[in-house]
This record gives C-alpha cells, sequence and structure tokens, in this order.
C-alpha cells in the first residue's frame, strides 16, 4: 500500500509526502533512492504543479552528483512549464544560481540572483528562497572583493525575517 492512501492524500499534496522521503534518503545517505523517488513523483504530477520544492530537492541532490547540465535541464523545463502559464516569479531561481556557481559560472550565478530578487514575489524578503538568495549573492560579493556589496546583502538576508524571529521581543 502506498503511503499516500495511508494517509488518504490528495494529488495536491502527495508530493510533500515524497518530499519528506527523498530528503530522508538524503539524510540517510541514500541519495540514488532520494533521487529515483523524486523523478517518480515529478513524471506523475500534472504539467504546470507547484511543487518547486521538490524540483529543488531533485537538483540538489544532482548538483551533489556533479550532474549540472542534468540539473540545469531540470530546472529549465520546470520554469519553461511555469512560464508557459503566465509569468509567475521562480523560487527556483536560487537554485539555479548554486548550480550556476558550482560550475564555476559565478557571474552567472549573481545574475540570476539579482533577476530573482527583483521579483515582487522576493522583495520584502521573508520568503526561504528570497533569504538564500540575499545570502548567496552575498557571498558571490565577497568572493569578488566586494566587501560593502556583501554586507550589505546579509543585511537584506536579517532583515527578511528580522520581524519574524524578534517579534514581541
Amino acid at each position: 500500500m502506498q503511503v499516500e492512501e495511508l494517509l488518504g492524500e490528495s494529488q495536491e499534496t502527495t508530493h510533500l509526502t515524497y518530499q519528506s522521503r527523498v530528503r530522508a534518503y538524503r539524510l540517510e545517505g541514500r541519495r540514488d533512492e532520494a533521487l529515483e523517488v523524486a523523478y517518480e513523483i515529478l513524471r506523475q504530477l500534472p504539467k504546470g504543479h507547484r511543487c518547486w520544492s521538490l524540483v529543488g530537492e531533485a537538483s540538489w541532490l544532482l548538483r551533489e552528483r556533479k550532474q549540472y547540465g542534468e540539473a540545469l535541464e531540470l530546472l529549465a523545463r520546470y520554469l519553461t512549464d511555469r512560464s508557459s502559464a503566465g509569468p509567475v516569479p521562480d523560487p527556483l531561481l536560487p537554485e539555479r544560481a548554486r548550480v550556476l556557481a558550482a560550475m564555476g559560472d559565478k557571474n552567472g550565478a549573481e545574475q540570476t540572483l539579482k533577476a530573482f530578487l527583483a521579483t515582487p514575489y522576493a522583495a520584502d524578503g521573508s520568503s526561504s528562497p528570497a533569504t538564500d538568495a540575499w545570502l548567496m549573492l552575498g557571498f558571490l560579493r565577497e568572493e569578488r572583493g566586494d566587501a560593502a556589496g556583501a554586507i550589505e546583502a546579509w543585511k537584506h538576508a536579517h532583515q527578511g525575517h528580522h520581524d519574524v524571529f524578534f517579534a514581541g521581543r
């Protein structure tokens, strides 16, 4: 019997159960199984489904294996599916930047992060992808010797969650 049947999950939430399995396999060092499960559910989901976190997990696994081309293809395929439904800022762009940075394309990574951070989705900085993007942008700037730009980016990352973490204190 499938886990989603036991839990009575709908198609809309099944990917969350699978994402938990993928993460559990990855943490256990069972990366091949993690990637297999991720691909299995991604094949089953309807086109345009908003399962960005599962796509991100699969890309992370591919990046760890240094399969950068396959990771970029997966991200591009999903970004294309999303863009056909209209302009939607995609929280997968920070993962695309991670892949580009791992490949040595630091300029491409920085441009991808800037494009993502310019979207309304990332504007307030309170989403996890936005915080990740600001942190990565800071590290890229620091690496190329722009200390002031790095500090500015890190302040943005901190500001996005400051109210959430310190409200009422």
